[in-house]
C-alpha cells in the first residue's frame, strides 16, 4: 500500500492472506497516527455507514476504514456501501475483507470503478502447500528452502493458520533470513500422527533417507514402537484400499464416500495412493504385520529390540519399494 488508492477489495478464501491486509493497515494507520475504524459487516448499519463515508474529517487528516466478514451479508445489504464508494470523502481510504472465494460482482465494479483495487486470494491444493509456504515466506522476508517447506507440511499438517504462525517464528529465529529443514526441526512443533502419515507414504514411495530420518525422530521424542506400528499399517490398509479402487476405475469422489473420508485426509490419501503401486503396498502391508509379530514376540526376532525392528524394517521397505 505505498501510493494508497481509495479503496480496497480483498477477499478469498486463503484467510491467512486476507487478514495479512488487515494487519498491515493497522500498523499503518497506528505509524501515521491516523483514525482507524473496524466494522464487522453483519454487525453494521451498511446504509448509515455509506453515509459517513462521504462525509470529510472535522479536523482533517486521514481516515481508514476496515469492513470486515462482508461474506456474512447479502447482496443487497452491500449495494448502498458499493455506491458509496463512488463519493468517497478526501483522505478516506476503505479497505472491504470477505473470506470467502466469491464476493457480488457489483461490489467488483464499484471499487474497479472508484480508482481502487480488487485482489482475489485462493486457497492452496494440499499438494501445492509447500510452494504457497515459500511465496508466504517471502512476504516475511524469508527464504524457504524447498525441503524445508515440506518438513514444516508434514510436521503441521494442512492447517494455513499454524503453518503461518510457525512462519512468524521462523521469521524471529532466522538471522540471516533463510530457513533450512534444519531450523524447521529445531522450531516446529511436530503432529506425531502427522509424522506417521508421512512415515507410511515415504515408505511406499521408496523415500528412503526421508523415511528413515521421520523414523529415527519418532523414535528420539520417545513414541513408542508399538504405536507407531499399527498406525503405519493402517495408514498402509487405508492406501491400498484407495488404491483398488482406483485400478477399478472410482472417481475421487467414490473413494471418498466408500472410505468415509473427506476433506484433507481425503485429498492426502488419494494424491499419496496415486504415486504407488497395488504390489508395493501389499508388500509393505504384509511386512508391517510381520513386523507387528516380531516385536510382540510372536515369531523370532531379527533385531535386537522393537526401535532396531523399527529402523531396519523401514530400511528394507523402502529398498524395496
Amino acid at each position: 500500500m505505498a501510493e494508497l488508492k481509495p479503496a480496497y477489495l480483498v477477499y478469498g478464501d486463503d484467510e491467512p492472506r486476507v487478514e495479512a491486509w488487515r494487519r498491515r493497515l493497522h500498523e499503518r494507520a497506528r505509524r501515521e497516527g491516523a483514525e482507524l475504524e473496524t466494522r464487522q459487516a453483519a454487525e453494521t448499519d451498511l446504509r448509515a455507514l455509506a453515509g459517513e463515508l462521504a462525509s470529510p474529517m472535522l479536523l482533517g487528516g486521514r481516515r481508514y476504514v476496515v469492513v470486515d466478514r462482508l461474506e456474512q451479508c447479502r447482496a443487497a445489504e452491500i449495494e448502498p456501501l458499493a455506491r458509496a464508494l463512488a463519493a468517497l470523502a478526501p483522505d478516506t481510504v476503505v479497505l472491504l475483507l470477505a473470506r470467502a472465494p466469491r464476493v457480488p460482482q457489483a461490489l467488483e465494479r464499484a471499487v474497479a470503478e472508484a480508482g481502487g483495487e480488487v485482489r482475489l486470494y485462493e486457497a492452496p491444493k494440499p499438494w501445492q502447500l509447500p510452494a504457497w509456504l515459500r511465496s508466504r515466506a517471502r512476504e516475511f522476508g524469508l527464504a524457504l528452502a524447498a525441503d524445508a517447506a515440506e518438513e514444516l507440511v508434514a510436521r503441521c499438517g494442512p492447517s494455513r493458520m499454524r503453518l503461518e504462525r510457525e512462519l512468524e517464528k521462523l521469521a524471529l529465529a532466522a538471522d540471516d533470513g533463510r530457513v533450512d529443514a534444519t531450523l524447521v526441526r529445531a522450531l516446529a512443533p511436530d503432529d506425531s500422527e502427522e509424522s506417521v502419515w508421512s512415515l507410511a507414504d515415504a515408505i511406499a514411495l521408496g523415500r528412503g533417507e526421508r523415511a528413515s530420518y521421520l523414523a529415527e525422530d519418532l523414535l528420539a521424542r520417545g513414541e513408542d514402537p508399538a504405536r507407531i506400528l499399527p498406525a503405519l499399517a493402517r495408514r498402509a490398509r487405508e492406501l491400498l484400499a484407495v488404491r483398488r479402487l482406483l485400478d477399478r476405475g472410482r472417481t475421487d469422489q467414490e473413494v471418498a464416500r466408500a472410505l468415509a473420508v473427506s476433506g484433507w485426509r481425503a485429498k492426502r490419501l488419494l494424491q499419496a495412493a496415486r504415486r504407488c503401486k497395488t504390489e508395493q503396498l501389499e508388500h509393505t502391508l504384509v511386512r508391517l504385520h510381520a513386523l507387528e509379530l516380531e516385536t510382540r514376540g510372536g515369531r523370532p526376532a531379527r533385531a535386537p529390540d522393537a526401535r532396531g525392528a523399527l529402523v531396519r524394517a523401514v530400511h528394507e521397505l523402502t529398498a524395496a519399494n
